[in-house]
Formats: C-alpha cells, structure tokens, sequence
C-alpha cells in the first residue's frame, strides 16, 4: 500500500471527517532559493496559499503549498501531478503531504 493511502487510513481512523476541506500542505522543494520564489509566484496563481521556508539543512528550500480540499487519494494524486508540472520548469519536486484532523 502507498504512502498516501496509508495516510489517509490513519487520518479516517483517528476520527477525521473525510467529507469536510482540511487544509492539506504539499511539501515542494527546490535547490535553491531563486527557484523556490519563481515557483512561488506561479503556484499562488495556481490557487495555493504558499510560505516560502529554508529546509532545516539549509541545502533546500521549501514552498510549503496549501490547498483547502476534501483528503481523497485521487485527488490528492491529481494535485501531487499538478504541482510537479508547475515547478518543474524551476527545478521543483512534489515531495508528499500532510494536515491536521478535521472534526
């Protein structure tokens, strides 16, 4: 089983709703920080809510991407795909997800 679906698993057996938005952070890194703010600015357009962080090691940065949804493991694909084309052309990755429960 994938990563994402155990997630999931493990989000709907601590008593999440799964029907109601959670924000979800996508975790999209970058070599550096010129490539980081290029793709900050197209993935706002996109529609995410985006902190530009240095990662802790300071070899990496990262564009913490926010998107309000519903967790389901199609569309939480369909947004991993998504992300990896916007910032590809800056020298991004989709790095996986996280979020809080949801009541």
């Amino acid at each position: 089983m994938d990563l994402d679906r155990r997630l999931l698993r493990l989000l709907q057996k601590r008593g999440s709703n799964m029907r109601k938005p959670h924000a979800i952070e996508f975790y999209v890194y970058f070599k550096t920080k010129t490539g980081a703010g290029k793709a900050r600015a197209r993935l706002r357009k996109a529609g995410f809510h985006v902190e530009l962080l240095a990662d802790s090691s300071g070899r990496r940065w990262l564009c913490l991407s926010i998107l309000e949804m519903p967790p389901a493991w199609g569309a939480i694909q369909s947004v991993k795909r998504r992300l990896n084309r916007l910032v590809k052309p800056f020298g991004g990755y989709c790095d996986g997800w996280g979020t809080q429960m949801e009541k």
